[in-house]
Protein backbone atom coordinates (compact mmCIF):
# COMPACT_ATOMS: atom_id res chain seq x y z
CA UNK A 1 0.00 0.00 0.00
CA UNK A 2 1.13 3.60 -0.52
CA UNK A 3 2.86 5.68 2.14
CA UNK A 4 0.96 8.54 3.77
CA UNK A 5 2.22 12.11 3.98
CA UNK A 6 2.16 11.63 7.76
CA UNK A 7 5.04 9.14 7.45
CA UNK A 8 7.37 11.59 5.69
CA UNK A 9 10.19 13.46 7.44
CA UNK A 10 9.72 16.87 5.83
CA UNK A 11 11.65 19.14 8.19
CA UNK A 12 14.35 21.17 6.40
CA UNK A 13 13.79 19.12 3.21
CA UNK A 14 13.12 20.25 -0.35
CA UNK A 15 9.59 19.02 -1.04
CA UNK A 16 7.91 18.65 -4.43
CA UNK A 17 4.12 18.32 -4.47
CA UNK A 18 2.05 17.46 -7.53
CA UNK A 19 -1.39 19.05 -7.11
CA UNK A 20 -4.56 18.87 -9.20
CA UNK A 21 -5.32 22.54 -9.85
CA UNK A 22 -6.95 22.07 -13.27
CA UNK A 23 -9.82 24.42 -12.42
CA UNK A 24 -12.12 26.58 -14.56
CA UNK A 25 -10.80 30.13 -15.03
CA UNK A 26 -12.65 32.88 -16.90
CA UNK A 27 -11.24 35.29 -19.48
CA UNK A 28 -10.36 37.83 -16.79
CA UNK A 29 -8.42 35.32 -14.71
CA UNK A 30 -11.04 34.65 -12.07
CA UNK A 31 -11.10 31.10 -10.69
CA UNK A 32 -14.72 30.04 -11.17
CA UNK A 33 -14.63 26.92 -9.01
CA UNK A 34 -11.84 26.36 -6.47
CA UNK A 35 -13.03 23.03 -5.06
CA UNK A 36 -9.96 21.11 -6.25
CA UNK A 37 -7.66 23.76 -4.77
CA UNK A 38 -9.41 23.73 -1.40
CA UNK A 39 -9.27 19.93 -1.22
CA UNK A 40 -5.44 20.10 -1.40
CA UNK A 41 -5.02 22.83 1.21
CA UNK A 42 -4.81 20.47 4.23
CA UNK A 43 -1.79 18.73 2.70
CA UNK A 44 -0.14 22.03 1.70
CA UNK A 45 -0.67 23.45 5.18
CA UNK A 46 0.67 20.27 6.77
CA UNK A 47 3.88 20.44 4.71
CA UNK A 48 4.41 24.13 5.48
CA UNK A 49 3.89 23.43 9.19
CA UNK A 50 6.77 20.93 9.09
CA UNK A 51 9.12 23.78 8.10
CA UNK A 52 10.58 22.37 4.87
CA UNK A 53 13.57 24.02 3.24
CA UNK A 54 11.41 24.54 0.14
CA UNK A 55 7.97 23.56 -1.12
CA UNK A 56 7.41 23.56 -4.87
CA UNK A 57 3.96 22.87 -6.31
CA UNK A 58 3.56 21.32 -9.76
CA UNK A 59 0.24 21.64 -11.60
CA UNK A 60 -1.33 21.83 -15.03
CA UNK A 61 -4.26 23.77 -16.48
CA UNK A 62 -6.20 22.67 -19.55
CA UNK A 63 -4.67 21.12 -22.65
CA UNK A 64 -2.04 23.48 -24.10
CA UNK A 65 -0.53 20.65 -26.18
CA UNK A 66 3.08 21.17 -25.17
CA UNK A 67 3.43 24.89 -25.78
CA UNK A 68 2.77 28.10 -23.80
CA UNK A 69 -0.80 29.39 -24.07
CA UNK A 70 -1.45 32.79 -22.49
CA UNK A 71 -4.91 32.04 -21.07
CA UNK A 72 -3.68 28.76 -19.57
CA UNK A 73 -0.92 30.32 -17.47
CA UNK A 74 -1.14 29.53 -13.76
CA UNK A 75 -0.71 33.12 -12.60
CA UNK A 76 -4.29 33.55 -11.44
CA UNK A 77 -4.42 30.08 -9.91
CA UNK A 78 -1.24 30.89 -7.94
CA UNK A 79 -2.77 34.19 -6.82
CA UNK A 80 -5.89 32.34 -5.68
CA UNK A 81 -3.82 29.84 -3.69
CA UNK A 82 -1.90 32.71 -2.06
CA UNK A 83 -5.20 34.39 -1.20
CA UNK A 84 -6.64 31.22 0.38
CA UNK A 85 -3.47 30.86 2.47
CA UNK A 86 -3.42 34.58 3.31
CA UNK A 87 0.08 35.03 1.82
CA UNK A 88 -0.29 38.33 -0.02
CA UNK A 89 1.03 39.12 -3.52
CA UNK A 90 2.91 36.61 -5.64
CA UNK A 91 6.00 37.19 -7.79
CA UNK A 92 6.79 35.68 -11.19
CA UNK A 93 10.35 34.40 -11.48
CA UNK A 94 12.37 31.52 -12.94
CA UNK A 95 13.16 28.20 -11.32
CA UNK A 96 16.52 26.47 -11.07
CA UNK A 97 15.61 24.31 -14.07
CA UNK A 98 14.68 27.15 -16.46
CA UNK A 99 10.91 26.88 -16.02
CA UNK A 100 8.89 29.95 -15.10
CA UNK A 101 7.41 29.84 -11.62
CA UNK A 102 5.46 31.90 -9.12
CA UNK A 103 6.83 32.70 -5.68
CA UNK A 104 3.98 32.58 -3.16
CA UNK A 105 6.22 33.12 -0.14
CA UNK A 106 9.83 32.61 0.87
CA UNK A 107 10.70 29.03 -0.03
CA UNK A 108 7.20 28.37 -1.40
CA UNK A 109 6.80 28.24 -5.19
CA UNK A 110 4.51 26.98 -7.95
CA UNK A 111 5.89 26.03 -11.35
CA UNK A 112 4.22 27.39 -14.48
CA UNK A 113 1.72 25.09 -16.22
CA UNK A 114 3.74 21.89 -16.55
CA UNK A 115 1.93 20.97 -19.77
CA UNK A 116 3.57 23.91 -21.54
CA UNK A 117 6.45 21.44 -21.87
CA UNK A 118 5.91 18.69 -24.49
CA UNK A 119 8.13 16.37 -22.41
CA UNK A 120 5.47 16.29 -19.69
CA UNK A 121 2.83 14.25 -21.50
CA UNK A 122 5.54 12.28 -23.32
CA UNK A 123 6.76 11.18 -19.87
CA UNK A 124 10.29 12.03 -20.96
CA UNK A 125 12.64 10.47 -18.38
CA UNK A 126 15.20 13.30 -18.68
CA UNK A 127 12.51 15.90 -18.01
CA UNK A 128 11.24 13.88 -15.05
CA UNK A 129 14.78 13.81 -13.65
CA UNK A 130 15.06 17.60 -14.07
CA UNK A 131 11.83 18.08 -12.15
CA UNK A 132 12.96 15.66 -9.45
CA UNK A 133 16.15 17.67 -8.99
CA UNK A 134 14.01 20.37 -7.33
CA UNK A 135 13.17 18.11 -4.40
CA UNK A 136 14.27 15.46 -1.96
CA UNK A 137 10.76 14.16 -1.23
CA UNK A 138 7.74 13.91 -3.54
CA UNK A 139 4.16 14.32 -2.29
CA UNK A 140 1.47 13.22 -4.74
CA UNK A 141 -1.81 15.06 -4.13
CA UNK A 142 -3.24 15.25 -7.67
CA UNK A 143 -5.81 12.47 -7.70
CA UNK A 144 -7.34 13.96 -10.85
CA UNK A 145 -4.04 13.21 -12.67
CA UNK A 146 -3.41 9.85 -11.02
CA UNK A 147 -4.40 7.92 -14.16
CA UNK A 148 -1.73 9.68 -16.27
CA UNK A 149 1.77 8.36 -16.90
CA UNK A 150 3.39 11.77 -17.21
CA UNK A 151 6.75 13.18 -16.20
CA UNK A 152 5.29 15.03 -13.19
CA UNK A 153 3.33 11.99 -11.97
CA UNK A 154 4.89 8.55 -12.41
CA UNK A 155 8.08 10.06 -13.87
CA UNK A 156 9.19 11.87 -10.71
CA UNK A 157 8.27 8.80 -8.66
CA UNK A 158 11.13 6.94 -10.33
CA UNK A 159 13.61 9.35 -8.69
CA UNK A 160 12.27 10.41 -5.29
CA UNK A 161 10.75 8.77 -2.21
CA UNK A 162 7.01 9.27 -2.68
CA UNK A 163 4.20 9.87 -0.21
CA UNK A 164 0.51 10.56 -0.81
CA UNK A 165 -1.49 13.50 0.50
CA UNK A 166 -4.65 13.61 2.59
CA UNK A 167 -6.99 14.15 -0.36
CA UNK A 168 -5.52 11.22 -2.29
CA UNK A 169 -5.98 8.97 0.75
CA UNK A 170 -9.59 10.09 1.13
CA UNK A 171 -10.27 9.40 -2.55
CA UNK A 172 -8.99 5.82 -2.39
CA UNK A 173 -10.82 5.11 0.86
CA UNK A 174 -14.19 6.23 -0.50
CA UNK A 175 -13.84 4.72 -3.96
CA UNK A 176 -12.96 1.37 -2.40
CA UNK A 177 -16.43 1.31 -0.86
CA UNK A 178 -17.78 0.84 -4.36
CA UNK A 179 -14.92 -1.28 -5.68
CA UNK A 180 -15.26 -3.79 -2.85
CA UNK A 181 -18.95 -4.36 -3.46
CA UNK A 182 -21.55 -1.62 -3.96
CA UNK A 183 -25.04 -2.22 -2.63
CA UNK A 184 -27.33 -3.17 -5.49
CA UNK A 185 -29.03 -1.81 -7.52
CA UNK A 186 -25.93 0.14 -8.53
CA UNK A 187 -26.56 2.74 -11.26
CA UNK A 188 -23.84 4.74 -13.03
CA UNK A 189 -24.66 8.05 -14.73
CA UNK A 190 -22.00 9.07 -17.27
CA UNK A 191 -21.82 12.26 -19.32
CA UNK A 192 -19.47 15.06 -20.17
CA UNK A 193 -17.57 16.14 -23.26
CA UNK A 194 -14.38 14.07 -22.82
CA UNK A 195 -15.28 10.92 -24.70
CA UNK A 196 -11.92 9.38 -25.58
CA UNK A 197 -11.67 7.17 -22.52
CA UNK A 198 -15.34 6.51 -21.76
CA UNK A 199 -15.86 3.30 -23.77
CA UNK A 200 -13.33 1.16 -21.83
CA UNK A 201 -14.68 2.60 -18.59
CA UNK A 202 -18.26 1.73 -19.53
CA UNK A 203 -17.14 -1.75 -20.52
CA UNK A 204 -15.14 -2.26 -17.32
CA UNK A 205 -17.86 -0.92 -15.02
CA UNK A 206 -20.34 -3.29 -16.62
CA UNK A 207 -19.42 -6.06 -14.19
CA UNK A 208 -20.22 -3.82 -11.21
CA UNK A 209 -23.22 -1.77 -12.35
CA UNK A 210 -26.82 -2.84 -12.87
CA UNK A 211 -27.43 0.04 -15.28
CA UNK A 212 -25.23 2.65 -16.98
CA UNK A 213 -27.10 5.77 -18.10
CA UNK A 214 -25.25 7.93 -20.63
CA UNK A 215 -25.90 11.53 -21.64
CA UNK A 216 -23.97 14.56 -22.85
CA UNK A 217 -21.62 14.56 -25.82
CA UNK A 218 -20.48 11.08 -24.82
CA UNK A 219 -23.95 9.71 -25.54
CA UNK A 220 -24.16 11.67 -28.81
CA UNK A 221 -20.98 10.08 -30.12
CA UNK A 222 -21.78 6.58 -28.92
CA UNK A 223 -25.18 6.72 -30.58
CA UNK A 224 -23.67 8.09 -33.80
CA UNK A 225 -21.18 5.19 -33.82
CA UNK A 226 -23.92 2.66 -33.11
CA UNK A 227 -22.34 1.44 -29.88
CA UNK A 228 -24.37 -0.39 -27.20
CA UNK A 229 -27.55 -0.41 -29.32
CA UNK A 230 -28.20 -4.03 -28.30
CA UNK A 231 -26.86 -3.71 -24.74
CA UNK A 232 -29.70 -3.75 -22.19
CA UNK A 233 -27.40 -2.49 -19.44
CA UNK A 234 -26.13 0.65 -21.21
CA UNK A 235 -28.86 3.24 -21.83
CA UNK A 236 -28.15 6.16 -24.16
CA UNK A 237 -30.29 9.30 -24.49
CA UNK A 238 -33.36 8.92 -26.71
CA UNK A 239 -34.15 12.62 -27.14
CA UNK A 240 -32.45 15.94 -26.58
CA UNK A 241 -32.60 19.72 -26.82
CA UNK A 242 -31.04 21.23 -29.94
CA UNK A 243 -29.07 24.46 -30.35
CA UNK A 244 -32.36 26.15 -31.28
CA UNK A 245 -33.95 24.95 -28.04
CA UNK A 246 -36.16 22.41 -29.78
CA UNK A 247 -36.77 18.80 -28.75
CA UNK A 248 -35.10 16.36 -31.16
CA UNK A 249 -35.11 12.59 -31.47
CA UNK A 250 -31.68 11.07 -30.94
CA UNK A 251 -32.32 8.63 -33.78
CA UNK A 252 -32.87 11.50 -36.24
CA UNK A 253 -29.69 13.45 -35.47
CA UNK A 254 -27.45 11.86 -32.82
CA UNK A 255 -25.15 14.91 -32.55
CA UNK A 256 -27.87 17.56 -32.23
CA UNK A 257 -28.52 17.25 -28.49
CA UNK A 258 -26.92 19.83 -26.19
CA UNK A 259 -29.03 18.58 -23.29
CA UNK A 260 -31.02 15.43 -22.65
CA UNK A 261 -34.72 15.77 -23.47
CA UNK A 262 -37.86 15.18 -21.37
CA UNK A 263 -38.30 11.53 -22.44
CA UNK A 264 -34.73 10.72 -21.47
CA UNK A 265 -35.14 12.55 -18.15
CA UNK A 266 -38.24 10.46 -17.37
CA UNK A 267 -36.53 7.20 -18.40
CA UNK A 268 -33.40 7.95 -16.36
CA UNK A 269 -35.52 8.75 -13.30
CA UNK A 270 -37.39 5.47 -13.68
CA UNK A 271 -34.14 3.52 -13.87
CA UNK A 272 -32.64 5.37 -10.90
CA UNK A 273 -35.65 4.76 -8.66
CA UNK A 274 -34.85 2.24 -5.93
CA UNK A 275 -31.08 2.47 -6.40
CA UNK A 276 -28.90 1.71 -3.39
CA UNK A 277 -25.68 3.09 -4.91
CA UNK A 278 -25.31 5.83 -7.55
CA UNK A 279 -22.15 7.08 -9.24
CA UNK A 280 -22.33 10.30 -11.29
CA UNK A 281 -19.46 11.12 -13.65
CA UNK A 282 -20.09 14.04 -15.95
CA UNK A 283 -22.95 16.45 -16.74
CA UNK A 284 -25.69 15.38 -19.15
CA UNK A 285 -25.59 18.47 -21.33
CA UNK A 286 -23.96 21.85 -21.86
CA UNK A 287 -25.05 22.93 -18.39
CA UNK A 288 -22.90 26.10 -18.45
CA UNK A 289 -25.56 27.67 -20.69
CA UNK A 290 -28.92 28.35 -19.07
CA UNK A 291 -31.04 26.83 -21.82
CA UNK A 292 -29.14 23.52 -21.66
CA UNK A 293 -28.88 23.05 -17.90
CA UNK A 294 -32.27 21.53 -17.07
CA UNK A 295 -31.55 17.88 -17.88
CA UNK A 296 -28.43 17.75 -15.71
CA UNK A 297 -30.08 19.75 -12.92
CA UNK A 298 -33.22 17.62 -12.86
CA UNK A 299 -31.36 14.30 -12.78
CA UNK A 300 -28.82 15.48 -10.19
CA UNK A 301 -31.61 16.79 -7.95
CA UNK A 302 -33.51 13.52 -8.33
CA UNK A 303 -30.40 11.56 -7.28
CA UNK A 304 -29.88 13.67 -4.15
CA UNK A 305 -33.38 12.71 -2.99
CA UNK A 306 -32.66 8.99 -3.30
CA UNK A 307 -32.03 6.93 -0.17
CA UNK A 308 -28.74 5.66 -1.62
CA UNK A 309 -24.98 6.02 -1.27
CA UNK A 310 -24.27 8.86 -3.72
CA UNK A 311 -20.85 9.44 -5.23
CA UNK A 312 -19.87 12.02 -7.86
CA UNK A 313 -16.61 12.36 -9.78
CA UNK A 314 -14.82 14.83 -12.05
CA UNK A 315 -14.14 18.53 -12.54
CA UNK A 316 -17.17 19.24 -14.75
CA UNK A 317 -19.35 17.29 -12.33
CA UNK A 318 -18.06 19.37 -9.42
CA UNK A 319 -18.73 22.57 -11.34
CA UNK A 320 -22.32 21.46 -12.06
CA UNK A 321 -22.94 20.36 -8.46
CA UNK A 322 -21.74 23.73 -7.18
CA UNK A 323 -23.82 25.59 -9.78
CA UNK A 324 -26.95 23.77 -8.63
CA UNK A 325 -25.94 23.91 -4.92
CA UNK A 326 -25.97 20.13 -4.62
CA UNK A 327 -22.32 19.44 -3.72
CA UNK A 328 -22.96 18.77 -0.05
CA UNK A 329 -25.90 16.49 -0.79
CA UNK A 330 -23.62 13.76 -2.15
CA UNK A 331 -21.92 11.36 0.26
CA UNK A 332 -18.58 11.79 -1.50
CA UNK A 333 -17.36 13.93 -4.38
CA UNK A 334 -14.14 12.83 -6.08
CA UNK A 335 -11.88 15.49 -7.60
CA UNK A 336 -11.00 13.12 -10.46
CA UNK A 337 -13.31 12.00 -13.25
CA UNK A 338 -11.09 9.80 -15.41
CA UNK A 339 -8.97 8.75 -12.42
CA UNK A 340 -12.00 7.73 -10.35
CA UNK A 341 -13.53 5.75 -13.22
CA UNK A 342 -10.21 4.08 -14.02
CA UNK A 343 -9.71 3.08 -10.40
CA UNK A 344 -13.24 1.67 -10.16
CA UNK A 345 -12.88 -0.26 -13.39
CA UNK A 346 -9.37 -1.66 -12.84
CA UNK A 347 -8.76 -1.51 -9.09
CA UNK A 348 -5.51 0.41 -9.49
CA UNK A 349 -3.86 3.52 -10.96
CA UNK A 350 -0.46 4.11 -12.60
CA UNK A 351 0.78 6.15 -9.61
CA UNK A 352 0.09 3.18 -7.33
CA UNK A 353 2.15 0.83 -9.50
CA UNK A 354 5.49 2.60 -9.06
CA UNK A 355 7.75 0.84 -6.59
CA UNK A 356 10.07 3.35 -4.95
Amino acid sequence: MFKSIKEADLGNKKVLMRVGFDVPVDGEGKVLDDTRIKESLPSIKYVLKQRPKELTLIAHLGRPEGKPVENLKLQFVAQHVAKLLDLGDIEETESKIDIDEYRLASGFHMLENIRFNPEEEENDPRFAKRLASLGEIFIFEAFSAAHRRHASTTGIMQHLPTYFGYEFEREIKNLKKILEGPESPFVVVIGGAKTEDKVPVIDNLGHLADKILVGGRTSNLLRKEGKYKDDEKVILHTDGISQQGEAVKASDNPMAALDIGPKTVSEFKRLLTGSETVLVAGPLGKFEEEKFKEGTKEIYEFITDLDAYKLAAGGDTIEALNKFKLYKKFDFVSTGGGAALDFLSTGTLPVLEIKK
